[in-house]
């Protein structure tokens, strides 16, 4: 007999700038929770023993003096807990002292496995209405979320209704999504091992719902914060960055005369990079197929044509002519003041002042002087061209960078790294300093649901996508939480390329991988980069591009070339997906390509995801939990706790008395994932496994072991 526990928590909140913020690690309570627990193979069906509604901390409802031993000894009787977002729900059970470690059932990760990565809205309310189940009565609370009031002061009678109806309407959602799955919470709880292909969702199923267990401790855990490192990192940016500025400006000065720049502005740092400004932006989009048309439902990116050099410098010249250096004098016509007074019809002086039509408002007229403005840098070719000018993106500066000499090599370097230094200061040191606990913490939150792939993302702060390893000091930051303790990260090598050798079954890649050559250090000889920057044209290939400049395509085809196994393979997938309308992994992980179909060209609608999807769902989707299913495991009943984890790297917080054992289990956790593709989804994954083990005092300083 399986005991099935449908629950649902209200908590209180606060009001922030980035919207209402309800977690158990700022100060806010449990309000109240409500459950229902059912047997659910008694002998004449489903049979509910239990439904209660419980308030903990509420400001004019009856606390139940005994509502934790009532909760928890429903728990106990608990084999599966089910719930929407479960992972808050247990979050908040298991700071509030509740205890709970058997399995989980989420539905909201249940729906997004069923979705095949279709992005629709995975709200209780929205899977519901799209399931045909009763609505959810979230309009009952309007009037008090309106005014900014939380679940201990909104009257108990309808948080006890709000709440209630979200344990029924789970419990309908669950049962709805088991029928859409094909099997019941016997066979759940007994943790089905796929005897075929055909039932791989449930291995995605267990999978993310394991996952969902080990990611509630990772939050729980936290990461420590060194305030004292924070601060002495963010002068020294900030030093930096006002000293970029500042040379920055003496060189747009010097090239645009008085000519206003924002460099945050795409078209104005088109403007300064190319000396060029385009006259009419709808033929410019017109003559290089920029932006997108609606084809049917679906937005699709058009094609640029290929053209000539001679064509492309003939469409560059007619419609962005090289602009001139400018000096700026005061506007006569409002002496500088870009408003103008105006009279009424009786003659008197109006307080209203309007736009000066001479300046346009900016008290400045410009008049062009004969030398052209700008670092002069000369456009390659159409792929190089933005909606509004020329690209001026990360990937192009760099490569530019390498070409340019003078003052416009200056220029870039300084300005990549001024933007570089910006978006540390404003969207990462900011994070760790607005996200901290009273106890220097901060908790991200890992978010299964967001992405097509299946890999996590995470927010509050955004770990996932913070720069990597020496180029980002603010690492030094996060430190152990242990006296003498240790930051101890584990990094697949070359995990995605490894990946996509075995599901293409390429021999070049086995035979690489076997002798131990490094893909991206051949990359980079190739494009004349460094090893992290050829990262990006790597996987480009990897993932099905085929568009670029003329050294990019030279290297695309040496790639092709070489690894002609995934050409093949990526040709295979189109037609799997144009034939079938998804494409399956090994795993048993689907992704829905509805509106596949072959193009003119060739290639599929969809046909980058259709490459993509595979290798990054089934290295960071599928392989990457194993390992961090494993490691959370083995820590059982240890001091030391794992952290984080960053697309296809674990992080784990160690004591300083566990450090050669922790070492150890971390290992062996990553490459047992070998055993583990047997056992979850009865597949031989022969492609060799490399880990790269680093330990340290903080996050920034570690040493390979």
């Amino acid at each position: 007999m399986t005991t099935v526990c449908f629950l649902d928590v209200e908590t209180s909140f606060s009001k922030t700038d980035t919207g209402t913020v309800s977690s158990p690690f700022f100060g806010q309570q449990l309000v109240s929770v409500g459950y229902q627990l059912w047997n659910m193979a008694p002998p004449f069906g489903p049979l509910r023993i239990e439904s209660e509604y419980i308030f903990f901390n509420h400001n004019s409802a009856f606390n139940s003096v005994d509502g934790f031993k009532v909760l928890q000894d429903a728990l106990d009787k608990t084999d599966i807990l089910v719930g929407h977002n479960i992972k808050f729900d247990l979050t908040w059970l298991r700071e509030c002292g509740f205890k709970y470690n058997k399995k989980l059932y989420c539905t909201m990760v249940a729906e997004y496995v069923l979705l095949r990565s279709k992005k629709l809205p995975l709200s209780l309310a929205e899977c519901c209405k799209r399931r045909g189940i009763q609505e959810k009565n979230a309009h009952i609370l309007d009037e008090y979320i309106s005014k900014d009031v939380s679940f201990e002061d909104i009257p108990p009678e309808i948080v006890e209704e709000y709440g209630a109806n979200d344990v029924e309407i789970a419990k309908q959602l669950a049962e709805h999504q088991l029928r859409s799955f094909n099997f019941t919470w016997e066979t759940y709880h007994n943790d089905p091992v796929p005897a075929s292909i055909e039932q791989g969702l449930i291995s995605t199923l267990t999978l993310s719902n394991d996952l969902t267990n080990v990611l509630t401790d990772v939050e729980r855990s936290g990461i420590k914060i060194s305030n004292r490192n924070l601060r002495r990192i963010k002068l020294a940016y900030e030093e930096e960055y006002a000293s970029l500025g500042e040379d920055l400006q003496k060189i747009i000065e010097q090239v645009m005369g008085d000519t206003p720049i924002n460099l945050d502005s795409p078209d104005d740092r088109s403007l300064l990079f190319y000396s060029r400004k385009v006259l009419d932006k709808k033929k410019w989009k017109e003559s290089f197929n920029l932006g997108w048309e609606l084809n049917g439902n679906a937005k699709r990116q058009k094609f640029r044509r290929r053209m000539s050099r001679r064509v492309f410098v003939d469409i560059v010249t007619s419609l962005a002519p090289v602009e001139k250096r400018t000096k700026g004098t005061p506007c006569s016509n409002c002496n500088g003041y870009g408003k103008i007074r105006g009279y009424t019809k009786s003659g008197v002086l109006s307080k209203v002042q309007k736009t000066c039509k001479e300046c346009g408002g900016v008290g400045v007229k410009y008049q062009k002087l004969s030398e052209a403005a700008g670092l002069k840098v000369t456009p390659r070719d159409q792929y190089d061209v933005a909606s509004a000018g020329f690209k001026t993106d990360k990937q192009t500066l760099l490569e530019l960078s390498t070409t340019q000499q003078g003052v416009a090599k200056e220029f870039i370097d300084k300005y990549m790294r001024y933007s570089q230094v910006r978006t540390y200061l404003k969207t990462f040191v900011s994070s760790l300093e607005a996200y901290q606990d009273d106890e220097c913490f901060i908790h991200p939150q890992f978010m299964q649901c967001v992405t097509s792939t299946g890999r996590l993302s995470s927010r509050a702060p955004n770990f996932q996508n913070m720069p990597r390893g020496s180029t980002f000091p603010a690492r030094e930051a996060i430190v152990s939480r242990f006296d003498g303790g240790y930051i101890l990260e584990g990094d697949y090598r070359q995990l995605e390329f490894r990946v996509a050798g075995f599901l293409s079954g390429d021999k070049q890649i086995y035979e690489d991988v076997k002798n131990g050559i490094d893909v991206h250090s051949y990359t980079a000889d190739i494009m004349g980069v460094d090893r992290q920057s050829a990262k990006a044209h790597t996987f480009k290939p990897l993932y099905g591009g085929t568009r670029g400049t003329q050294q990019e395509m030279r290297y695309y085809d040496a790639f092709k070339l070489k690894y002609s196994g995934i050409s093949s393979w990526h040709e295979k997938l189109q037609r799997e997906a144009v034939d079938t309308k998804k494409v399956v992994l090994p795993s048993g992980r689907e992704y829905n390509f509805p509106n596949a179909k072959f193009n003119r060209n060739g290639s599929a609608v969809g046909a980058t995801a259709i490459k993509n999807y595979p290798v990054q769902g089934f290295a960071t989707a599928d392989i990457l939990p194993l390992a961090l299913i494993n490691m959370h495991k083995a820590l059982d009943n240890m001091n030391s706790v794992v952290i984080n984890t960053v697309h296809d790297s674990i992080v784990v917080d160690v004591h300083p008395d566990e450090k050669d054992e922790v070492i150890q289990l971390l290992r062996d956790s990553m490459l047992s994932i070998k055993d583990e593709c047997s056992k979850r989804y009865l597949i031989n994954f022969d492609m060799p496994i490399d880990i790269e083990l680093k330990i340290g005092n903080d996050w920034l300083n570690l040493k390979e072991i």
